[in-house]
């Protein structure tokens, strides 16, 4: 065996007579793959805008057919029967308008009233309260004009509303009758002025637009 290798040539720099360095096929595929990628990228994008455009123009195409079919059966109607038609159109429409309007309102229960009601103070009281969309206007009267501060802070405070508004007050004076009076030989009426501040606040509930 070993007289069979040591008849046989053997090249020592035959490893170093390769040819060294990349091949140039490699270099190409370096050079051209990356913006090949890119473009396959772009190009499955826009074959799928593509394609899902088509099917949009077919769904649009499809509804527009039904709308012309429609269309026809209605221009067959009389023209008293035409008029009808939009005349309960329009009332459905409005009817719709309305119905998406209450269904932004806030639900309204008694937990505002509650709210208005549960920090009066002595001597305070509610004259109106009216109501509109999701917002309260309400009008009150005290006897102490401190306490009208101190009743819209509590309002602020409370978890019921998303703003409340003070609208300032207005002073009103009267008349009381005490009843008679010694103070003289004759009986006379005795009377006291009592002022009363009437004030209101507008307050939004949480929850409206």
């Amino acid at each position: 065996m070993f007289d069979k290798l040591a008849n046989k040539d053997i090249d020592l720099l035959q490893a170093y007579n390769r040819k060294s360095g990349p091949s140039p096929h490699e270099t190409l595929l370096k050079a051209v793959l990356p913006p090949l990628c890119i473009v396959l990228v772009y190009t499955g994008i826009f074959a799928w805008q593509k394609v899902d455009t088509l099917a949009n123009n077919r769904n649009i195409s499809s509804l527009n057919k039904e709308i012309d079919k429609y269309q026809k059966k209605i221009s067959d109607l009389g023209e008293k029967e035409y008029n009808e038609y939009l005349s309960y159109q329009s009332k459905n429409t409005e009817i719709l308008d309305t119905i998406h309007a209450l269904d932004s309102y806030p639900v309204l229960s008694s937990t505002p009233i509650n709210a208005f009601s549960n920090v009066l103070s002595n001597g305070m009281s509610i004259t109106t309260i009216s109501y509109e969309k999701e917002t309260f206007t309400v009008s009150l009267s005290t006897k102490n004009v401190l306490d009208i501060e101190e009743y819209v802070r509590a309002l602020r405070s409370s978890d019921v509303f998303a703003t409340v508004e003070y609208k300032g007050y207005q002073q009103n004076e009267s008349t009381v009758s005490t009843g008679s009076s010694n103070t003289s030989s004759k009986d006379k009426e005795a009377s006291v002025t009592v002022k009363t501040y009437v004030f209101s606040v507008v307050c939004k509930l949480k929850g409206g637009n």
